[in-house]
């Protein structure tokens, strides 16, 4: 299948593409907004330690614990690469075969310390044993760094083979030599996403960095089926079950916010919290690691064998299952419009007024629009005449409102933009939150998909904000002596 889109053709036909994905503000929002979910992890005590050694043991940092799966930012982002990744990457190839569907497959936070390089991994490909012909995988990872991040992968090599055995190791001399001469570093700027087949020849570099690395693992499954991979995990394990009995089964296992392995439906193989390794070799390492892990996710280990045989001690478990926190767990309840992202559909239809999820308090994507406790008015300024020379200058300034309902934003949101709302409605218009695309400092409210100072014919501005006054009013502007500023005097107050 040929394509006429540049990233799907890339991707069709080399079997991975980087695409641009976050704005500069939006990529340094994200980065500062999952360090901090690292931090109030509920998995962990000591947020310091865990930032400075890392929350998984090993060099690669991949998050195996629950929360990494389903902290607020992570999901966010994830809604944010199914409203901007899945047109601008898949749909010509849903437009072009009518039975294919889409779904997205979650998948786990990387956060690697300053100075720890990962455990190197040779050639292998990534093939989830629970997809079946009907079934192409995708994996990839936005970086949330503001330097580049690498791939290291063999082009064209994702069309090889069609059945899928689980993590796939290269293990021929003769396929060893022939990829080493394939392979290509990929270089994922900061801020964008890469996305590649899962089952392409690619490797593990070892490097260390000077600065903590940050990235979001995502997946999507691209398939003629109506069943998701899960279904297929529990068709693998008997009995068979439904689609529709898969999906209440999926959404119920859901709720405890498990470790996304493939068997449950997620992106990664084994969500490990460290390796038979390190009770061999590293024990006194993991028990230190150990100390800062709540009791909910450590266990009583005995060794059987050993210089160690009959002893036990108190460790983190190796797979963590679900997250034990319920009060973190009831502020992040999943809506049913976010689940439904996890089973195949032609069209995943979230708008950009529902894309945020909202706070922990409430856990709804957004809290619903509702009627203001205290009056809330919209104003704006329009008609400016300018200052000439020793001529004073004016402007009319509008108030509309009350406003008959409004949408706030969570907390967090409010402290970030310095707004309150996210829309606001006055009669039967509803103006929405926009920044300035030439100063972010700089916050208003516009009619939905209307760009900053853009204007319509007959108007002035369309840019409002929340306005302390509840008159209209006309203003003169004055010159101060020196010419350095000017002054707004109001001079007569008029009803529009």
């Amino acid at each position: 299948m040929s394509s006429t889109n540049t990233y799907t053709r890339e991707l069709l036909e080399r079997g991975v593409v980087v695409l641009p994905f976050l704005e500069a503000d939006e990529r340094r929002s994200f980065h500062d907004k999952l360090i901090e979910e690292y931090r109030s992890a509920p998995e962990f005590i000591d947020a310091n330690v865990t930032l400075e050694s890392g929350a998984v043991m090993g060099g690669c940092k991949f998050g195996s614990f629950p929360s990494s799966f389903h902290n607020t930012t992570v999901r966010n982002l994830r809604m944010k690469a199914v409203e901007d990744v899945i047109p601008a990457l898949f749909q010509d190839i849903l437009d072009r075969d009518g039975n294919k569907k889409i779904a997205i497959l979650a998948d786990r936070s990387c956060l690697r310390p300053v100075g720890i390089k990962p455990s190197p991994e040779s050639w292998h490909r990534d093939e989830n044993p629970y997809a079946d012909a009907n079934h192409t995988v995708f994996g990839g990872w936005v970086n949330l760094n503001s330097f580049d991040q690498h791939f290291s992968c063999c082009p064209k090599t994702h069309n090889e083979v069609t059945n899928n055995s689980g993590f796939a190791p290269i293990t021929s001399k003769e396929e060893k030599k022939r990829y080493k001469a394939m392979k290509e570093k990929i270089t994922i700027p900061a801020g964008h996403i890469i996305v590649f087949y899962e089952r392409i020849v690619h490797e593990v570099l070892a490097h260390a960095k000077k600065e903590v690395m940050l990235r979001l693992f995502l997946g999507w499954d691209l398939t003629t089926d109506n069943m998701n991979l899960y279904g297929h995990y529990l068709n693998s394990i008997g009995p068979t079950v439904t689609t529709e009995e898969a999906k209440q089964k999926f959404k119920q296992t859901m709720k405890s916010f498990p470790v996304m392995d493939k068997t449950i439906g997620g992106k990664c193989d084994k969500c490990a919290m460290y390796s038979p390794n390190h009770l061999m070799f590293w024990l006194p390492r993991l028990l230190k690691f150990s100390e800062n892990v709540r009791p909910a996710y450590c266990e009583d280990y005995t060794f059987k064998s050993g210089k160690n045989s009959g002893k036990t001690f108190r460790i983190v478990k190796r797979f963590m299952k679900t997250v034990e926190d319920e009060a973190w767990k009831a502020g992040r309840p999943y809506s049913e419009k976010e689940l439904e992202l996890f089973f195949p559909k032609r069209v995943h239809d979230i708008s950009r007024a529902e894309k945020r999820m909202a706070s922990s308090k409430t856990g709804s994507w957004e809290e619903e629009a509702v009627v203001p406790a205290e009056p809330v008015y919209l104003g704006r300024s329009y008609g400016r005449v300018p200052m000439v020379g020793l001529d004073n200058g004016w402007s009319k300034h509008q108030v509309i409102g009350p406003a008959s309902k409004v949408q706030r934003y969570d907390r967090e949101t409010a402290e970030t933009y310095g707004v309150p709302y996210r829309s606001i409605t006055v009669g039967n218009f509803t103006w929405y939150h926009q920044r300035s695309h030439r100063d972010k400092q700089f916050h208003g409210y516009t009619f939905p998909n209307r760009r900053w100072g853009k204007r319509r014919r007959g108007e002035d501005a369309v840019v409002w904000y929340i306005s302390e006054s509840t008159e209209q009013s006309h203003r003169r502007h004055v010159r101060t002596i020196n010419g350095n500023h000017t002054e707004e005097l109001e001079v007569n107050r008029f009803s529009v």
